[in-house]
């Protein structure tokens, strides 16, 4: 037994990375690198408390069925490079509004990401409106 205490005691003691969000009711948390590891609080420090013992669960089942825990994901696990595979259309259509912008496709999709996962503010990536007429107008020509 005190070998598994002892694993656990080594995950608890990892920095994971934590997302908080305030609701509600409160604080909501959640530890991404560890699928369904979320708890809740009225308070910060309740939803902290709170997610510690949920981590404590976690990391004890997932030795239990799996016997492994996934160790925190550091920064340079992101390459900032991904692939993604999109249709005929929906690249006709980036392309042409990347030029309109006066970006690279790279440049411009980055921006739209950046902007959609909250990294910058909701204006339009160069300053013009890039509007569902002109994103209609384009499959039109």
């Amino acid at each position: 037994m005190g070998d598994r205490s002892e694993r656990i005691s080594q995950y608890m003691a990892l920095d994971y990375p934590m997302e908080v969000v305030r609701d509600e009711s409160g604080y909501f948390v959640r530890i991404p690198d560890l699928p369904g590891c979320e708890s809740n609080g009225e308070t910060i420090a309740e939803a902290m408390a709170s997610i510690e013992e949920a981590r404590e669960l976690w990391i004890e089942t997932a030795l239990d069925t799996r016997g492994s825990v996934p160790a925190p994901r550091s920064e340079d696990d992101f390459s900032g490079r991904f692939v993604v595979r999109v249709g005929r259309s929906v690249h006709r259509d980036l392309v042409r509004i990347a030029a309109l912008e006066g970006m690279s496709l790279n440049a411009f999709v980055s921006a739209v990401l950046a902007r959609e996962t909250g990294r910058f503010s909701s204006e339009p990536v160069s300053g013009r409106t890039t509007a569902p007429a002109l994103v209609t107008q384009l499959r039109k020509g």
